[in-house]
């Protein structure tokens, strides 16, 4: 029980969530909120932001329990909490689960199903599409910029925004930001990427490829942000 609850375990169960990465995403998600057009809000400011970290909390828990052992090769990861083998892995997933159940259950509660409906396609899909697929194929990292361009769009529906060209603006910002953002960590960190069998685009393709795709997708956000 002290290896689950005990002081230094709690420090541990607090990092297992990525707290300053779950920061900047609970960020963006209330740029939406304060974006949306004034109307009906679905889900009151007091209630999201609690449900949307807890399911952004979920998400990196049970993130970190699926990439345990590929945590494990890397110097970048390997001192995370399950990786170093610091908490036990079974409470760990439960407490993934349960923390989901709880964000979802408040937006059905507040009646925002729209925002329920995205919360659960971002969790879904950052878990069940994104991380199973960094082992196999480079396309992972267009799987992964949905869930991560998905946040502020769940806050500009439940501050009562429609899902129209506004938040598809939204989503278009942050799914572009991210191809080059995450090719420049892949390249930074290729070698530990090559040792835990993550296929990222580099490393399969070539450097010059992945740079050309950067080089696109930052392009393609100046038209965007327009």
């Amino acid at each position: 029980m002290e290896a689950v609850l005990g002081r230094l375990a709690l420090r541990e169960w607090w990092a297992l969530g990525k707290p300053r990465l779950n920061a900047m995403v609970l960020l963006s998600a209330l740029a939406g909120y304060a974006l949306a057009p004034a109307g009906a809000v679905r889900t009151p400011l007091v209630v999201f932001i609690p449900a949307f970290w807890l399911l952004a909390y979920s998400s990196s828990i049970l993130n970190m329990w699926m990439e345990r052992d590929t945590d494990a090769l890397m110097e970048r990861t390997r001192d995370r909490p399950l990786a170093a083998g610091r908490l036990p892995e079974r409470p760990a997933f439960w407490a993934g689960q349960v923390l989901a159940a709880l964000a979802l259950a408040a937006f059905a509660v507040a009646g925002d199903w729209r925002t329920l409906g995205l919360g659960l396609l971002t969790w879904a899909s950052y878990l069940l599409v994104y991380t199973p697929l960094k082992r196999r194929t480079p396309l992972a990292l267009l799987a992964g910029a949905v869930p991560g361009a998905l946040p502020p769009v769940m806050g500009f529906t439940a501050a009562g925004g429609s899902l129209d060209a506004r938040a598809g603006a939204l989503f278009c910002l942050l799914f572009l930001w991210q191809v080059p953002h995450f090719l420049a960590i892949a390249a930074l960190y290729g070698e530990q990427y090559r040792a835990a069998g993550i296929r990222v685009l580099g490393l399969v393709h070539g450097q010059a490829a992945a740079g050309r795709q950067a080089l696109f997708y930052a392009l393609a956000l100046v038209p965007a942000s327009l």
